[in-house]
């Protein structure tokens, strides 16, 4: 996988700092990746993927700023 990807989040209700995000091993995603979120144009913080699964992955929120609290539909890209 090359270049920018985008992504959304699908679920946070595992935890408030804790995301499910809709791309996963066959979309090349692996442990450790990190994404930065985004939604409306505005920059939410970014996340360190902690487990990958085929379709989707949990990743840990490293750091967000109280204003920009991550909601489901939020987008998210990488560059790996």
């Amino acid at each position: 996988m090359q270049g920018a990807t985008r992504h959304r989040t699908r679920d946070r209700s595992v935890d408030p700092v804790i995301l499910v995000i809709d791309k996963g091993s066959r979309d090349g995603v692996n442990v450790g990746f990190t994404f930065d979120f985004y939604a409306a144009g505005q920059y939410k913080g970014p996340v360190w993927v902690s487990a990958v699964q085929e379709r989707s992955c949990t990743a840990l929120v490293i750091r967000r700023w109280e204003e920009n609290l991550f909601e489901v539909g939020d987008s998210a890209s990488t560059r790996i």
